[in-house]
């Protein structure tokens, strides 16, 4: 309920505005998509759709907030180890240093990721043809490390 200025309680007709939704902020296909790639820590397969949860105002990426998933649009592709079964795994502590340690920028690779899903998709290209599109973006991404 909207709560009306300076009145006392919630107005009976009217309800909290809502946020506009941000773009890719659900979407299972391109979930199922970055699952079909290797994982960009490690190279294992399968991955899953990892989130990247920290918030980076340049990129205009926000941390949800606990509890709570960032958009889709901001995956990457994980094995089980490395998202969240391992002794050190991007759950398992601070997610930023985590990223640093494996000299990866996450958010760019999410970012390149989600335009090429997105774009071959409108084009209606073949699943499998998008999917050697976001495989080579990680090959790419863990070839070339940030360096330290």
């Amino acid at each position: 309920m909207y709560r009306v200025p300076g009145s006392l309680g919630p107005h009976p007709k009217r309800k909290a505005p809502r946020r506009p939704a941000e773009a890719g902020a659900k979407d299972e296909t391109h979930l199922r998509l970055v699952r079909q790639c290797p994982c960009l820590a490690c190279g294992a397969e399968p991955a899953e759709a990892a989130h990247v949860r920290y918030s980076d105002a340049l990129r205009d990426k926000v941390n949800p907030g606990t509890g709570a998933r960032p958009a889709d649009r901001w995956t990457v592709p994980l094995c089980p180890a490395c998202h969240r079964v391992g002794h050190d795994c991007q759950h398992s502590g601070n997610e930023r240093v985590w990223w640093e340690q494996h000299r990866i920028d996450p958010l760019d690779v999410a970012k390149r990721l989600w335009e090429a899903s997105d774009r071959l998709r409108r084009q209606h290209q073949q699943t499998t043809f998008i999917v050697e599109a976001m495989t080579a973006i990680v090959r790419s991404a863990r070839r070339s490390r940030v360096q330290p």
